[in-house]
């Protein structure tokens, strides 16, 4: 697991995840001018498994486990469709987010962009974030995904799928897979 750790750079932790979000690297605007050609009219799934050991507001830890999915449609005009979802044994998330997306169903800053051959996914969280590499074979016909976590000094925050915020004590991503098929997965 690759940890980054910032200094604390605003009081809100509203303003701490947006500034997380840009140090990754987070889209503010379309993706679509940089997708490749070879992608069109094509799906990337990506998924991992996360084990969490978090603690809760009442001072409980536990431990957790989940599977992410990110679901991307490149359409024929090159624009970015995602749907992400995470699941636990409490429940599941899901969110859809349309091209430029910069916010996911969540709240949480969210973006997509391309860098040559590699799709690079971001989310901030409540406090700290997570960012996701999607590298492609010279043919685009086949990808990989590298997930890293990110936080600041004071901890990692995110909302569970019961909706109670926790402090994530350790974060590790396994388990990586990717594909590339083709076609619309949404339409």
């Amino acid at each position: 697991m690759n940890v980054f750790i910032l200094r604390r750079i605003a009081p809100s932790a509203c303003a701490i995840a947006i500034a997380i979000a840009a140090l990754i690297g987070v889209q503010t605007g379309p993706a679509a001018a940089d997708a490749p050609r070879q992608l069109y009219n094509r799906t990337i799934q990506a998924s991992w498994s996360v084990s969490v050991a978090r603690t809760g507001p009442d001072g409980q830890k536990s431990n957790s486990g989940s599977v992410v999915y990110h679901t991307i449609y490149v359409s024929s005009s090159g624009r970015l469709f995602e749907r992400g979802s995470r699941a636990t044994k409490k429940g599941k998330k899901q969110t859809d987010n349309a091209p430029g997306s910069t916010i996911n169903a969540g709240g949480e800053a969210t973006g997509l962009r391309f860098e040559g051959n590699r799709l690079v996914g971001s989310t901030a969280f409540a406090q700290g974030a997570r960012r996701f590499i999607v590298s492609f074979d010279p043919g685009f016909s086949s990808c990989s995904v590298a997930v890293t976590f990110g936080r600041e000094g004071g901890g990692l925050k995110r909302r569970g799928v019961d909706g109670v915020l926790y402090t994530i004590d350790s974060m590790t991503a396994s388990g990586e897979s990717c594909s590339i098929r083709e076609g619309n997965p949404f339409g």
